[in-house]
């Protein structure tokens, strides 16, 4: 069996989007989208690990609205993510939206990802998704849409942030993944975010290029001790969320987009 970085390769297939390939390393799965890029991970032996640090840090954006009534997720991936809300947030509605079904294919299959009883998945393009009407008004949108290493260039324009506001709730937040390696793609990416949610919060990620954005249209009031015992809750399902750390109430500083 091929191996990749001491991986082993348990599935490979080219789908109309991308290379999709899925990997084992002792109780981790790991999905690739393209082959060098890692997409997620969910450690088998516990599932409710986030295992990536990005979503780790998107998971901060429950303690600006702890009990939310509904919540977007664009982009599935393996799954990670809106599991854990899901499991979490039983009572909350959480809608899904995936592009591609061979995503899905593979998050049921190799990841163990089910729809729950409060989740919907739609398999569509995001930005067909969101000029649909939807009864809901979401308190929390995540977004980590991605084809390969980068969002696809319709979903980082004006035109689709406009309309994914229409979704959120008035003292909604938006949370995305941003890769911020490439700064005209970055730049562009929360200056359109900026253009209806002006106030953006930046948390970097240590380990890797993404930087993940809190986007709101008015400016976030929250107390350190308040974040610090909102995390605590997460302590005791996921063992790599520590207490709050410093470098968060550091960088989590608010930053007013330039119009230029």
């Amino acid at each position: 069996m091929i191996t990749l970085s001491r991986e082993e390769i348990i599935y490979y297939k080219k789908s109309r989007f991308n290379d999709i390939v899925v990997t084992k390393k002792d109780s981790e799965v790991i999905l690739r989208s393209p082959f060098k890029t890692k997409q997620s991970v969910v450690d088998i032996e516990n599932q409710w690990n986030l295992c990536l640090e990005y979503t780790r840090h998107m998971l901060y954006g429950l303690s600006f609205c702890p009990q939310p009534e509904a919540l977007l997720c664009l982009g599935l991936g393996a799954g990670a993510l809106p599991r854990v809300l899901a499991k979490y947030l039983p009572k909350t509605t959480i809608d899904i939206v995936e592009i591609d079904p061979e995503i899905v294919y593979v998050a049921n299959t190799f990841f163990n990802f089910k729809v729950s009883k409060n989740m919907r998945l739609f398999i569509e393009p995001c930005e067909v998704f969101v000029k649909k009407p939807n009864k809901h008004h979401y308190n929390i949108i995540f977004n980590d849409a991605y084809i390969g290493n980068y969002q696809p260039n319709n979903i980082i324009q004006r035109a689709f942030y406009k309309m994914l506001c229409t979704h959120l709730a008035p003292a909604g937040i938006l949370v995305c993944n941003v890769i911020s390696d490439e700064p005209t793609i970055y730049k562009k990416t929360l200056k359109s975010i900026s253009s209806f949610l002006p106030y953006i919060y930046l948390l970097h990620c240590d380990t890797t290029i993404n930087t993940v954005v809190f986007a709101s249209r008015k400016k976030i009031v929250t107390q350190e001790n308040t974040l610090n015992e909102h995390f605590a809750f997460f302590n005791s399902y996921n063992r790599k969320i520590k207490r709050l750390p410093l470098y968060f109430r550091f960088n989590l500083s608010l930053r007013r987009m330039l119009k230029s």
